[in-house]
């Protein structure tokens, strides 16, 4: 699987979806599936979601599908006396698109306009920063570092964050030392110790942002759920709307989401609005804005001004808090979005320091580059809007009483103390 998402992710440049699979509303399954076959189009596997109420439909083959949805569609409108128009081929440039668009406008011509909710499989997750995969970092790889944050001792002693609950959906977790007592995961969802071959960096990003969030809350319990691969940092919008729907039923104080995507279109992925929608009011939802403001302008026409302004999705999503990343001085990092008023805040996000895997890792860009293996010893230095996101996050809880003050006021009140300052987006100065 991982295979096939990182190779979906890079065909085209730009391609942020997973091939032949989309989502419709539970509710409209039925009715999909049934014109599915009148068009004789083949489609296997069909994932149903209660809590979602959305179902995963994957396609046998999507040119195919497009294709067939499309004679239908123009069978139709001739049916009706209406212009039978082929869709505009820079609009829906690939099959799925073409596919979707053509079983919309079907539905719309025997429906008076009406049309079923249907949605992309969207990709979420690369450890390299790009529109259309999650980021982890900021244009770089982490790095060693001898640096460390307080004495365990001292953050046995520490209360901030008692009896609050962080959820973390990321990479496996490692076990670290100073993190020992702070965090908890179901089986599997733990990376396993080896000397060989070599991890990707992707691989220490649960246990780096775990770090940030005890670091901010050392008396917190930060609830880890494995939901990107530990090699490339990647899921499927599918799979991440599923976990943040599960660990939603059992009503997290804060949730952190350090990851993100980017549509073509700027629209939401359907299955990550849906899962967020249904989550409990009471849990706040922190996530990282993404770390595309400093893309390459190559003159490729590979990445243009308007991928640099992106909208990442969750964090961009009405009710989640969208937190870029600043630099040391509390000015916007180059890599967070500019002129994205979606952000809410900004904190520190640049060379921040915090647990990582006692391993080697490969820190190269790419797997089509060299290896660049390096030993790590349990500390890195990495930037990015992760990382940000997953302070604050801790700030929250740190902030957050229970039964007295909800991670909600604690973020309401640290949001009105940013906004006290010049700075837009407010910038949130961490203890």
């Amino acid at each position: 699987m991982a295979q096939d998402l990182r190779k979906n992710a890079r065909e085209g440049g730009r391609r942020s979806f997973y091939n032949s699979e989309f989502v419709v509303a539970l509710k409209h399954l039925e009715r999909v599936e049934q014109t599915l076959r009148e068009c004789d189009v083949p489609f296997g596997g069909v994932e149903r979601s209660p809590d979602l109420g959305l179902a995963l439909v994957r396609l046998s083959d999507d040119e195919r599908a497009a294709e067939l949805v499309n004679i239908a569609l123009q069978e139709e409108l001739r049916a009706r006396d209406r212009d039978a128009k082929n869709p505009d081929p820079q609009a829906v440039p690939t099959a799925l698109d073409r596919f979707l668009y053509g079983l919309r406008e079907l539905f719309a011509a025997r429906s008076a306009g009406w049309r079923p909710t249907l949605g992309k499989n969207r990709l979420v997750g690369d450890v390299i920063g790009g529109v259309g995969k999650i980021s982890h970092g900021g244009g770089d790889m982490p790095t060693d570092t001898q640096d460390r944050f307080l004495e365990r001792s001292k953050r046995d002693e520490a209360d901030l964050g008692k009896g609050v609950r962080v959820a973390v959906l990321d990479t496996s977790i490692s076990s670290h030392d100073w993190l020992a007592g702070g965090w908890v995961s179901p089986p599997g969802g733990v990376l396993t110790p080896r000397t060989e071959p070599p991890l990707a960096a992707a691989a220490g990003h649960a246990t780096f942002v775990a770090g940030l969030v005890l670091k901010q809350a050392p008396a917190c319990v930060v609830e880890a759920r494995s939901v990107l691969s530990d090699d490339f940092g990647q899921a499927t919008s599918w799979d991440a709307a599923i976990a943040i729907a599960e660990i939603g039923k059992t009503h997290p104080d804060v949730l952190n989401l350090s990851f993100a995507c980017y549509t073509e279109d700027g629209q939401a992925p359907l299955a990550l609005a849906t899962a967020i929608d249904r989550l409990d009011a009471s849990t706040v939802v922190v996530a990282a804005a993404g770390n595309h403001g400093d893309l390459p302008l190559d003159g490729q026409d590979r990445w243009d001004e308007d991928d640099r302004r992106k909208p990442a999705w969750p964090a961009a999503l009405d009710g989640v808090v969208a937190i870029g990343a600043a630099t040391k001085s509390g000015t916007r990092a180059p890599f967070t979005p500019e002129d994205a008023h979606w952000i809410d805040a900004i904190a520190v996000g640049e060379k921040v320091v915090s647990t990582f895997v006692t391993a080697n890792v490969n820190v190269a860009e790419d797997e089509d580059g060299d290896a660049d293996v390096r030993e790590f010893k349990g500390w890195a230095a990495w930037s990015g809007t992760s990382f940000s996101a997953a302070l604050v996050s801790g700030f929250i809880a740190a902030k957050t009483v229970p039964g007295q003050v909800s991670a909600r006021q604690a973020w309401d009140e640290i949001l009105s103390d940013a906004r006290k300052g010049s700075a837009e987006p407010p910038f949130i100065g961490l203890p």
